[in-house]
């Protein structure tokens, strides 16, 4: 459980240096970000403070997975359902930020008050955004054995596409789902 916990918080901990309160988003380079952080006095040195590094809204939504995932459901719908009020509501937080438009066209179609279609969101030609592959990594990390392979491939495809329901981010959310359980037993 702790290095579940510790792959959450350092995902969230280089979400805000990367992010870097906006400045950063969609144009990150490793290389200038290391020495941004050398010349700010180094890991030691840096206060992550929400102000000044928050993370980007694609933590927030893959906070909100990790908290349905974890819950006690029933079946697969129920923690489709569960998804989409948590993605509702962390929308609501994304004021101050500038969250990819994907996300929030995405979740606008989502119906939390509508049981039986409460996650089908209508296909959008004009997708945009990685925010789907940015939520998988608790799903590898929930649906890591290999039993639960079709699982992990389900939930991950119906995950990203509540928000991101295009050709392209359902391809990489699959792919990244599929190889994560490996790299899991690699930290």
């Amino acid at each position: 459980m702790d290095k579940f916990k510790a792959a959450l918080v350092l995902a969230g901990v280089g979400d805000a240096l990367g992010y870097r309160n906006f400045s950063r988003q969609d144009n990150a380079l490793g290389a200038k970000i290391q020495q941004e952080l050398k010349e700010i006095g180094g890991l030691e040195n840096l206060v992550l403070s929400p102000d000044k590094w928050p993370v980007s809204d694609n933590t927030l939504m893959h906070m909100a997975t990790a908290e349905a995932v974890i819950t006690d459901y029933w079946c697969l719908e129920d923690l489709y359902r569960e998804l989409v009020k948590r993605y509702v509501d962390a929308v609501d937080k994304l004021s101050g930020r500038r969250p990819d438009p994907a996300t929030i066209e995405g979740c606008r179609e989502l119906k939390p008050d509508n049981y039986l279609l409460a996650w089908h969101t209508p296909f959008n030609e004009k997708g945009s955004g990685f925010g789907a592959s940015t939520k998988a990594m608790c799903l590898g990390m929930r649906y890591w054995k290999p039993e639960r392979l079709e699982s992990l491939i389900e939930v991950s495809i119906e995950c990203g596409r509540m928000t991101h329901n295009h050709p392209t981010g359902n391809i990489c959310r699959r792919i990244f789902s599929m190889k994560f359980p490996q790299l899991l037993f690699h930290f």
